[in-house]
């Protein structure tokens, strides 16, 4: 196993002496292990450009003693890098800083905003391989210890007593998708041996540099950000055994860090979904985003290329009262042309339940206050609704058949011509508390209600998914739930959007056969679905047809234990439930990778909070996003 010198190493991996606490690094081999400073992407038997490049970066070590002020400097220069709350890290030891961990630079991203006496962690024993890297791992700036030996904690332990600040990077390794990988329990141990406090750090940012091992997008300069949490006391627990206090304590632990990264990116980040999919789009602007069963591809530039010429048509044939514009549509390409656009507008798009009858149609439409839907011809046609009541009750069709029909070749190089330039976001005055989509519940308990969910509601949603689900750029989603259903809209159109990966978008999902076929043609990584569907899909697919599925997602009803058993078992698969409600945007908590339980529908997502109920339900103000 080929390991790596990084002074910042990954002490998850050590305990404490004797017994099952001692270091499971006993093969004698380093491993791979976290990065904190430039010799951590000098790897052992490299001989290739990452060795090379810390070769002629190692003087930079020492130099950032003497020329902190000056680093800082050029990382402002070249990455706008920015450091806030650093006025916690005068706090006197013993204290422990532990960042999350994206690039090579991260150790030189907090090494500029720390004073001298602060050490990272390093391998004693890669400082043996050779005199660059003795010199990287041993000196003023760090803190060698012996990652074999079962003491190395005690020594760490004994710093942290005498009022040492030490640097760790808690993941082991380097995160290929930005979001938090799991906690070593090593730092949980020495939190509780020492009752050091803590201090996150949340880099953002890295993940883009060339330095980072994220195998997909890059950029040259990055914005690069570092943003220090308060100084935190870890929880008093009281008479307990060593291995419950490790496990508690690192659970801690990782719950602070993922919700100092949502915190992060609900401050920091966009506000509005127009904003956040246009920041997307100007990363990967000919990047194949959406694709619909006609095999049309969607680039980024193509997709808001296109809601700018419908914006434009709206604008002249919607009055300004009329602030809400129903949809009709489809899982197709169509759909997210006509939400971008309708925002582009000023407008709020309001997505009606094509599967309700005419009568449940109508009275949402009255309950929304529309007065125009738009919907495509081919679309009613096969859906075999009568339009005469809709007509009769003031309600105006309008079919983008039509209106693609009147759009000109000037109209369309006056679009084109700014996008060839800059994917900013459309010019509106959408606030982050504006209303960002209308849609209608399920029907399961009541009549359908609408639900009003915000550009901050969504967003606060998606982000609190990608804090604690690997999402990386190469993914492929498969979504066959449909858009006006809010687990289909949110996970399956808008979180792909904002994050920038595919999705393939599927008219139905009653198809058993055709979807598994479709999802093995299109070699797509991420699925949602029903209880019921997955159960249809298990029954009609080839074994090998999810392959390459890393990620399956059950909601919208409990998830039986023959359905699992069944794609576990044929599959090879595990399926994460998860629960949620229209009016929570929609996902409450959800089963994910890092923290498994069969049977449950998982813990409650970041910052998400509950309070039991007495004497039946009532309202619950929540005071957190």
């Amino acid at each position: 196993m080929r390991g790596s010198l990084r002074p910042g190493a990954c002490l998850g991996e050590i305990s404490g002496p004797g017994g099952n606490d001692r270091c499971p690094l006993g093969s004698g081999r380093p491993r791979h292990a976290a990065a904190g400073s430039l010799a951590g992407a000098v790897r052992y038997g490299s001989d290739g450009p990452v060795h090379r490049l810390a070769a002629g970066s190692a003087p930079l070590l020492e130099c950032a003693l003497r020329m902190r002020t000056f680093l800082h400097w050029l990382l402002s220069l070249l990455y706008g890098f920015r450091a806030y709350n650093l006025s916690v890290l005068r706090t006197p030891g013993p204290v422990l800083l532990l960042p999350n961990h994206l690039s090579w630079w991260d150790w030189l991203l907090i090494g500029v905003c720390l004073e001298k006496d602060w050490r990272f962690v390093t391998s004693l024993r890669a400082a043996e391989i050779s005199w660059l890297h003795r010199r990287m791992a041993v000196n003023g700036r760090t803190f060698p210890v012996d990652m074999d030996s079962p003491f190395a904690v005690k020594r760490m332990a004994e710093y942290l007593r005498g009022g040492g600040r030490l640097v760790l990077f808690p993941e082991g390794r380097l995160s290929r998708s930005g979001s938090l990988a799991k906690l070593f329990d090593g730092t949980g141990f020495l939190i509780f041996k020492t009752h050091a406090k803590v201090i996150t750090a949340c880099i953002r940012g890295a993940l883009r540099l060339t330095f980072s091992p994220n195998p997909a997008f890059k950029r040259w300069f990055p914005r690069l950000s570092v943003h220090f949490s308060d100084l935190l006391t870890p929880p008093s627990l009281g008479p307990i055994s060593v291995t419950a206090a490790r496990a508690r304590l690192t659970d801690w632990l990782r719950a602070q860090m993922v919700k100092q990264q949502f915190e992060t990116e609900m401050e920091f980040g966009p506000t509005t979904l127009p904003v956040a999919i246009a920041q997307a789009a100007r990363q990967r602007p000919r990047q194949v985003v959406v694709q619909d069963s006609t095999m049309k591809p969607l680039t980024y530039r193509r997709l808001l290329l296109g809601a700018d010429l419908l914006a434009a048509q709206w604008r002249q044939r919607f009055g300004a009262a009329e602030q809400r514009v129903g949809i009709l549509l489809p899982n197709a390409n169509a759909m997210p042309l006509a939400i971008l656009s309708l925002w582009a507008a000023d407008k709020i798009p309001v997505i009606l339940n094509y599967s309700l009858g005419p009568a449940s149609l109508l009275a949402c439409a009255h309950l929304a206050g529309l007065k125009q839907i738009i919907t495509s011809r081919t679309f009613v046609e096969r859906l075999n609704l009568d339009l005469e009541p809709f007509k009769a009750a003031g309600l105006e069709f309008v079919f983008l058949e039509d209106v693609r029909a009147q759009i000109t070749r000037r109209q369309k190089w006056s679009a084109l011509r700014p996008r060839l330039i800059n994917l900013q976001p459309p010019t509106c005055n959408l606030q982050p508390d504006d209303t960002a989509v209308i849609l209608f519940t399920s029907g399961s308990e009541a009549e359908p209600k609408g639900v009003e969910l915000t550009h901050r509601n969504v967003l606060a949603n998606i982000r609190q998914l990608l804090s604690v689900i690997d999402v990386v750029d190469t993914d492929r989603f498969f979504n066959a739930m449909p858009l006006f259903h809010s687990f289909g809209l949110m996970a399956g159109l808008l979180l792909p959007l904002v994050r920038g990966v595919f999705v393939f978008l599927y008219p139905s999902p009653l198809h058993y056969r055709v979807v598994p076929s479709a999802f093995y043609n299109l070699d797509c990584t991420i699925f949602f679905g029903t209880n019921t569907f997955l159960a249809g899909y298990a029954r009609k697919a080839d074994p090998y047809d999810f392959h390459r599925l890393r990620y399956v997602f059950a909601g919208a009803e409990k998830l039986q234990e023959a359905t699992c058993e069944v794609w576990l078992h044929k599959f090879g698969l595990r399926i994460l439930e998860g629960y949620g409600a229209t009016e929570c945007s929609p996902c409450l908590c959800a089963n994910v990778p890092l923290r498994p339980r069969h049977g449950s529908v998982g813990r409650f997502l970041p910052r998400g909070r509950q309070q039991p109920a007495r004497g039946g339900l009532r309202p619950n103000p929540f005071s957190e996003s």
